[in-house]
């Protein structure tokens, strides 16, 4: 709990209690085609495909964060007798609210405010299969003499394309229909690869409307005012090729201690060949929404949803920090960033991350995305930093670290169904030919393996995963350490894939490359304490003690411990260099010390500000970098302590400097070279933290991972956790395991029981029954 909010008991929702959070904080309603980002006090706006490039309203993003006070969805109210108007929540002021309370669950946001004696509840969701949006207005009168109010319920449209054209208003316009008793904005931009409109309807029959900003708002106009409400009607002013609103007025009667309910059904619907598909679709949907109880329906089949997908693999734990991320919230983000998280865009190495997160959810949604990423895969094992399935451009810059991720997904996923079956699939590359997932993903690792400079360092192409180290091969030739050491964890993952495969030949060869690369990078890349992580064409070491800045980069050392590549002494001079020299009160830097001016030959990282994005914050991404590397030697202590660190809900963040929502992953956290801002989550998503926290902790903390035979247990927790359970569906069976830990142990099983019988190893069996199976494990 802060000042703000706290978690509901379940740790379902979130409820906000006072308007003026440090930021914005934002909840995501969606489904796979439409979205909305609402806040707390309503700003927001929605989109169609791709929230980045279609805003169906206005809305300015800067830099990732859609988080905008200027716009939003609203519900004007008017006195109707004393004239006097105000928003149905406070917009920039709680001036005359006598009460608030917004509660952001998933699947809807619910707006509670009270002014002048009317309490005004707004309810917002999207039907799960609808590019649409429902609002459910209720006004109470609190006072005891009837009320006559006026209510504007009130969105600004914008109707952006995935183009490059720089003047939208050019194609847009809006006015009402009459026909279907509905506001309809449209866009005809020949340029887009598709069009669409807006509408904009309720259960009423409007008194009156608008669709200009300047005649609603007005020109020198207030937010929290608008010229139309002040005046009590709307100018019924259409627009075109100018600043877009929809607003419909209704007049509503409240006795004392009486209610009032309407509804406003509001989304798109796309042209089919410049002709707008709105005639056909808007009598439909308002058949469905907005007549009998369909729009209740909706919400019910929407809290379905989401109560199963938080039923479906659950934990308690001594933490109730992480009973509510892991069974709840971070479910929610990684249901969000697969479909919406970066837009349209898919980088090859984000949607296969984003796949092996929601792998025990939707295990098909990853089976999709390993295929289709596959198809952007060249014949020589190089795949592409990414593509646009809305806009279709593909982004052809060869990043080398692209092929890494798919042994890690395709592990993930296979161990979860047991698909072997998928290994064989024939998937086209994107110049020529085809081949099998397996061979697909050996491919990769092969190129990987012979692109190498003498010394059998991989190059580093156009990049690894730091896509800010941008200038360290211009000439070709520099080479990445990170990178292989990242491809010695990617070729043994893929090897483990064949052994289960029955493909024994080239899980040897794999092997033996994997161990090339040890010995390369323990040869050429150590720098004495810790690891190198790039080598320039010059031959310049990057991450290195003679380098004045950026000395040391996480990332390089967290993989060399999990994949193998540091042991012995350099095993425990890595670790003491991460825990003495990266650590922070919010986790370990992902490079120290910052740059602070730009550094030719290392790229546009040493051009950001220092402490932020990839120049020495605290980067989420890292942290469960971090997180594995503590799992995999048993460090349950220290991999808690990052996570504990790092995550937005842990109570001991101030959030009047932290300022991010206490329920959605940050990308990063700024790190001590900003000592004003040090401590602070500039930006909400965008990042792999949630899938691979969902991974790690269900599987490596908590211990309970899918198998290709069974379900592997081998916990590795904080020493003060005396017990804890998981619950988790596996392959058509429900296993219930309960562990101890008696003697405060961070990793070690001394017994597992399997329905009270003593189990022989570590892997419990695949029983495929429909029914639940008890698994008791003693820690020691």
């Amino acid at each position: 709990m802060t000042q703000y909010g706290s978690f509901t008991e379940d740790g379902s929702a979130y409820v906000i209690t006072r308007f003026d959070t440090p930021r914005p904080w934002l909840n995501v309603l969606w489904n796979d085609d439409y979205g909305v980002f609402i806040s707390q006090n309503g700003f927001g706006f929605s989109f169609y495909r791709d929230w980045e490039a279609v805003k169906v309203n206005y809305a300015h993003v800067p830099g990732y964060v859609p988080t905008d006070p200027q716009t939003g969805k609203f519900v004007y109210l008017r006195d109707q007798q004393s004239g006097e108007v105000w928003p149905n929540v406070p917009i920039h002021s709680d001036h005359g609210y006598s009460a608030y309370r917004c509660t952001h669950a998933q699947g809807y946001t619910r707006i509670t405010a009270e002014r002048n004696g009317i309490e005004t509840d707004f309810l917002i969701y999207v039907p799960l299969d609808e590019t649409a949006e429902i609002w459910q207005v209720t006004m109470r009168n609190t006072t005891d003499r009837p009320r006559r109010i006026k209510a504007f319920p009130y969105q600004q449209w914008l109707l952006t394309a995935p183009t490059g054209i720089t003047d939208d208003l050019t194609y847009t316009r809006a006015g009402y229909d009459e026909r279907l008793e509905a506001i309809v904005a449209r866009t005809t931009n020949t340029t887009s690869p598709f069009m669409y409109d807006a509408f904009m309807t309720a259960d009423f029959e409007p008194d009156d409307w608008d669709s200009r900003y300047d005649s609603f708002i007005g020109t020198y106009g207030r937010l929290d005012l608008p010229d139309a409400v002040a005046a009590g009607a709307g100018t019924r002013s259409p627009a075109s090729g100018e600043r877009m609103v929809g607003a419909l007025g209704k007049t509503v009667e409240l006795p004392p201690g009486e209610s009032a309910t309407f509804r406003v059904l509001t989304g798109v619907c796309e042209s089919v060949e410049g002709v707008s598909q709105c005639p056909t679709v808007v009598p439909v949907l308002k058949g469905r929404y907005l007549a009998d109880d369909g729009a209740n329906i909706a919400l019910d089949d929407i809290k379905a949803f989401w109560r199963e997908r938080r039923e479906t693999l659950t934990c308690r734990t001594p933490d109730p920090t992480v009973n509510i991320i892991a069974s709840s919230w971070v479910k929610w983000q990684n249901t969000h960033t697969i479909r919406h998280g970066r837009g349209a865009y898919r980088g090859f190495r984000d949607i296969l991350q984003d796949s092996m997160g929601i792998t025990p959810l939707e295990p098909g949604l990853t089976r999709h995305w390993l295929i289709e990423s596959f198809k952007r895969q060249y014949a020589n094992g190089l795949c592409v930093r990414g593509w646009d399935p809305v806009s279709g451009g593909i982004d052809r810059r060869l990043h080398r670290d692209s092929p890494i991720w798919a042994p890690i997904t395709l592990s993930t996923y296979l161990r979860e169904t047991g698909d072997l079956e998928l290994l064989d699939e024939p998937v086209p590359f994107l110049d020529e030919g085809e081949a099998g997932v397996f061979d697909h993903a050996l491919a990769g690792m092969r190129r990987l393996y012979d692109e190498r400079a003498a010394n059998g360092l991989c190059l580093i192409g156009d990049g690894d995963w730091n896509d800010s180290l941008d200038e360290v091969a211009p000439e070709g030739k520099g080479q990445s350490a990170w990178l292989t050491i990242a491809a010695r964890y990617g070729m043994l993952t893929l090897a483990e894939i064949a052994r289960h495969s029955g493909r024994g030949e080239q899980a040897d060869s794999l092997e033996s490359w994997a161990d090339e690369l040890k010995d390369a990078v323990n040869e050429h890349a150590w720098d004495g304490r810790w690891y190198l992580y790039a080598i320039t064409d010059d031959g310049d070491p990057v991450g290195s003690h003679q380098n004045a800045e950026g000395q040391i980069h996480l990332n390089c050392q967290t993989w060399a411990v999990f994949s193998g590549v540091a042991e012995g002494d350099r095993l425990a001079s890595v670790l003491d260099v991460i825990d003495s020299e990266l650590d922070t009160e919010f986790g370990p830097v992902l490079m120290h010390p910052a740059y602070t001016t730009y550094t030719r030959g290392i790229g546009k990282v040493s051009g950001k500000n220092p402490g932020h994005a990839e120049n020495g914050p605290i980067y989420s991404h890292g942290v469960a970098f971090k997180m594995l590397a503590d799992l995999a030697i048993g460090r349950g202590d220290k991999a808690f302590e990052s996570y504990i660190r790092a995550c937005p809900a842990a109570t001991d963040k101030d959030p009047d400097h932290f300022l991010a929502e206490p329920y959605a992953a940050v990308r990063h956290i700024i790190g001590p070279s900003d000592p004003t801002r040090f401590g602070a989550a500039p930006y909400s998503g965008n990042t792999a933290w949630p899938a691979w926290t969902f991974h790690l902790l269900y599987e490596r903390m908590l211990g309970v991972m899918p198998w290709y035979d069974g379900l592997r247990i081998a916990p590795c927790i904080p020493s003060a956790w005396h017990e804890f359970e998981v619950v988790r569906p596996f392959r058509g069976a429900t296993y219930r395991v309960s562990v101890s830990n008696p003697d405060g142990v961070q990793a070690g099983v001394r017994r597992i029981e399997v329905d009270e019988q003593v189990l022989e190893g570590d892997v419990v069996p695949v029983f495929a029954d429909g029914e639940e199976h008890r698994v008791d494990v003693v820690m020691g």
